[in-house]
C-alpha cells in the first residue's frame, strides 16, 4: 500500500472483505500517508515494510526520504529498473550505479522508522523489486536492520527459487494472470489450486487494485493490462466462492508471517 488511491483502496477490500492476511506499506509512494490511516486500527492483518529504492512506473515517480544520490537520476527520484533489462548508453538501473551502502543505509532505515512511528504494530520487511541483488552488501545491511528494528526477515524473494525454504513455506501462484484472464477463470483456476494442494505450508503474494483511470495513468512498460490484472486479484480475493471454499475445508488455515517464527 502507498503507491496510488487505487492499489490502497484495492488492499483494504481485500483484507477487510477477503482472504488476505499480511499488507506492505512503502514508504516513499506519494500515498503512504492514506495507507496509514486506512490501515490504523485494524486488526487480524500483519503489517510489513515493503523497502523500495526504485520506481518502475513510467508517468509516476517517488524520491527518496532522505538526500542520497548515489541511488536517484538527474530529477531526485529513485531510478527505474533495479537490474536494466537492455543495454543503454545511459542505464536507468540502480545495478549500473556506483551507489553508495552508507547512503542506503540511511534510506531504508528512515523508511522503516516513518513506517514503526506511524504503524507501530508493523513486525516483518519485504524487498520491492529484490534490490538487495545489487550486492551482499546489501543484504547484509537489511539483515542488520531487521535486528536491530525485530522484524521479520526471510530474505530476497525476487525470483529466489530458494526463498522461505528455511520457514519450510512454498510460494505458489492461483491462476496465470495473462491479459485475458477473466475474473471468472480467475476464481476456477484458484478453486482447482486450492483442492489440489498437498499438506504444507504456503504464500501467494500479488499486488490488488482497482482498474480505474488514475490505475491506468501511471504507464508500465511491461504490461499495458497491469490494472486490469490488479483489479483481477482484488476480485479473486474478496470471491465468496473461494471465501466459501477456505472456510469449509478445515485442513485449510489462513497464517501469517509472525506464524512461522
Amino acid at each position: 500500500m502507498g503507491l496510488n488511491h487505487a492499489s490502497n483502496a484495492g488492499c483494504q477490500l481485500t483484507y477487510m472483505q477477503g482472504i488476505t492476511t499480511a499488507i506492505e506499506v512503502m514508504a516513499p509512494c506519494p500515498y503512504f500517508m492514506e495507507a496509514v490511516s486506512m490501515l490504523k486500527g485494524v486488526e487480524n492483518i500483519e503489517l510489513g515494510i515493503h523497502l523500495t529504492l526504485n520506481a518502475e512506473w513510467t508517468n509516476y515517480k517517488w524520491r527518496p526520504l532522505t538526500h542520497c544520490p548515489s541511488i536517484t537520476d538527474a530529477n531526485g527520484y529513485f531510478f527505474k529498473q533495479v537490474w536494466n533489462k537492455k543495454e543503454k548508453a545511459v542505464s536507468d538501473a540502480l545495478n549500473d550505479q556506483k551507489w553508495d551502502i552508507n547512503e542506503i543505509e540511511r534510506e531504508l532505515r528512515a523508511q522503516i522508522e516513518l513506517i514503526l512511528n506511524h504503524l507501530p504494530q508493523t513486525n516483518h520487511i519485504t524487498l520491492h523489486m529484490g534490490f538487495s541483488s545489487c550486492g551482499d552488501i546489501i543484504e547484509t545491511c537489511i539483515r542488520k536492520l531487521a535486528a536491530e528494528y525485530r522484524l521479520i526477515y526471510w530474505g530476497n524473494e525476487y525470483r529466489n527459487s530458494n526463498w522461505g525454504k528455511k520457514q519450510n513455506v512454498t510460494q505458489i501462484r492461483f491462476w496465470d494472470d495473462k491479459s485475458d484472464t477473466t475474473v471468472g477463470l480467475a476464481v476456477k483456476a484458484t478453486l482447482k489450486t486450492l483442492s489440489e494442494l498437498k499438506p504444507g505450508n504456503y504464500i501467494f503474494i500479488d499486488h490488488p487494485a482497482q482498474n480505474t483511470e488514475e490505475m491506468q495513468s501511471l504507464g508500465y512498460s511491461a504490461d499495458d493490462n497491469v490494472a486490469s490484472k490488479r483489479e483481477t486479484v482484488t476480485n479473486v480475493l474478496t470471491n465468496l466462492e473461494v471465501i466459501k471454499y477456505i472456510r469449509e475445508h478445515d485442513h485449510i488455515r489462513l497464517v501469517g508471517y509472525g506464524d512461522f517464527e
